[in-house]
């Protein structure tokens, strides 16, 4: 599904009037029909609950007008307030304004005060907020800032209308007040404001309600994010036959490891097996291999030259290189340990390593001492997965530039480098090289602690191992790490989520996708 900006939302609904014909009405009725068959699907008892409907002076407070409409005339009794005076409303929402006079539904005049009978509205009532659409952004008035306070403070059921009043469609941040909706109906696609924080907080439960934009259109406009939909994720996971064998389901090297972090390339290898990697195998430092093999299983190892801070030592590059040739992906930096040495060692396998190659916490940090590498030409795209903090090093910007416009920021460098990226956090953002972001919906606060990213290595590496092209691997892995924390804050809540239960949870994982049979590793 599309996730889209104010801008590609406009011009959605330019297109559709101008070009394919249907009139701006038509768009409003169709939009005031689908929030009322919500409002009909998710509340039993209209009849008895009190429906006020606060409408602004644009396309949004037009939809408002219609569905008060609607719902007089299958039986209802809305009261309706608008902001400002009728006839300065926009074209079609003047429109609707005839009509319920007609019908002698009064218009009620609001301002930064809420009218009497305010605060007797409980949680049985419905608020309507129908004030502001997705054309805003920055600071409200103060008049209608106390309103939208005041509705907050309300005990009523808000729903809003395409968006909550006082959210920007475009980022997560929130510049002042803001609708705080139990429910938002929003029109054709959800908006980017609606999956990011703060303002996913404001949104509540959302859906998006056909409104008749054509398919060329969204062909036209390209949106440039999209959301992870899990029957993509299941049509991508590779499907082994019933004769495949250990070498079938992929083999991965783990590279990394140093004093005090050892836990990391451990982590990341358990989530590599639970992933369904066929072997799994450890690269670290000499003197710390027996810590290693005492954590491990069923991964092996690799007992690695290393530098006086025993972490991996540039001696290793032609060793590690040597095992493309039998080893289907490389995962480089967990618990790898800042070493001049060790940087040295990975930026020459970033750019000689011959397969898929996944660069991580202080594998990324390597990178960032000086310009990207450029990896050898016919090579598979890099995948590196930073949180904001590793981001803004990679690009010599802040976190709060990062965080600013993470989709923005993802597609930028993984176009300008040739790279998937798998920018971290509250939702993780996924680009390529080329096409749209990719924005997850799964996960959850208990992912927030460290060893979380070595997991995600495991499993993105694992598919990488399984053959699965870079970006599918990213973005199959990434929503496969979140839905397995969501299983495991299900059965103990999100404050006792730990990232070797999450790789436990994997298989689990698998199992609540849709069935669908993916791609033949063969």
């Amino acid at each position: 599904m599309y996730l889209l900006c104010a801008a590609e939302m406009r011009e959605c609904d330019r297109r559709t009037i101008e070009t394919h014909g249907v009139p701006g009405p038509t768009l409003m009725e169709r939009a005031g029909e689908g929030i009322y068959r919500e409002i009909r699907r998710r509340f039993d008892r209209l009849n008895r609950r009190r429906i006020w409907i606060v409408c602004g002076r644009g396309n949004n407070g037009g939809d408002g007008l219609v569905l008060a409409r609607l719902l007089h005339d299958a039986g209802y009794n809305p009261r309706v307030f608008v902001l400002g005076p009728p006839e300065k409303a926009g074209a079609d929402a003047r429109l609707q304004i005839d009509p319920l006079i007609a019908r002698g539904i009064p218009l009620e005049p609001i301002g930064g005060d809420p009218p009497p009978g305010f605060g007797d509205l409980t949680s049985e009532d419905l608020l309507i907020d129908a004030i502001l659409g997705t054309g805003f952004r920055g600071r409200l008035e103060p008049e209608l800032a106390r309103l939208i306070r005041e509705m907050n403070r309300s005990r009523a059921t808000i729903v809003a209308v395409d968006i909550p009043s006082g959210l920007s469609a475009d980022t997560g941040a929130i510049e002042g007040e803001a609708i705080h909706a139990r429910l938002t109906v929003t029109m054709g696609f959800p908006k980017r404001s609606f999956v990011f924080w703060p303002a996913r907080g404001q949104v509540g439960e959302w859906v998006a309600v056909d409104i008749g934009i054509p398919s060329e259109v969204m062909e036209e406009v390209a949106p440039a994010a999209e959301l992870i939909a899990p029957s993509e994720v299941a049509a991508s996971i590779p499907f082994f036959p019933g004769d495949a064998h250990k070498g079938v389901r992929g083999r991965l090297v783990i590279a990394g490891g140093s004093p005090g972090l050892t836990g990391a390339p451990a982590l990341a290898a358990l989530a590599a097996l639970r992933a369904g990697a066929g072997l799994v195998r450890v690269a670290t430092p000499r003197s710390l291999n027996p810590i290693l093999e005492a954590k491990l299983t069923e991964p092996m190892t690799f007992p690695m030259e290393e530098t006086e801070a025993r972490t991996l030592s540039p001696k290793g590059v032609r060793f590690l290189r040597s095992l493309a040739s039998e080893w289907d992906a490389l995962v480089l930096g967990p618990g790898l340990g800042r070493n001049r040495g060790t940087d040295r060692l990975v930026r020459d396998l970033y750019a000689s390593w011959e397969g898929p190659l996944l660069v991580d916490a202080d594998g990324l940090n390597a990178l960032a001492a000086g310009p990207l590498p450029a990896s050898r030409a016919g090579l598979p795209a890099r995948v590196l997965t930073p949180h904001p903090g590793e981001m803004a090093r990679l690009t010599a910007t802040s976190i709060r530039e990062i965080l600013a416009d993470p989709i923005g920021t993802a597609r930028s460098f993984a176009s300008r480098h040739g790279v998937v990226l798998v920018l971290k956090g509250a939702p993780t953002v996924i680009a390529g090289p080329r096409g749209p972001a990719l924005v997850n919906t799964t996960g959850n606060p208990g992912l927030a602690t460290g060893g979380s990213g070595d997991v995600l290595s495991g499993i993105i590496g694992t598919l990488l191992a399984q053959r699965l092209e870079p970006l599918s691997a990213a973005m199959c892995g990434v929503h496969l790490h979140g839905l397995a924390a969501d299983l495991l804050a299900s059965e103990g809540g999100e404050r006792v989520v730990a990232p070797a239960e999450v790789a436990e949870r994997l298989p689990a994982a698998w199992r609540t996708l849709p069935r669908l049979r993916g791609r033949d590793v063969r």
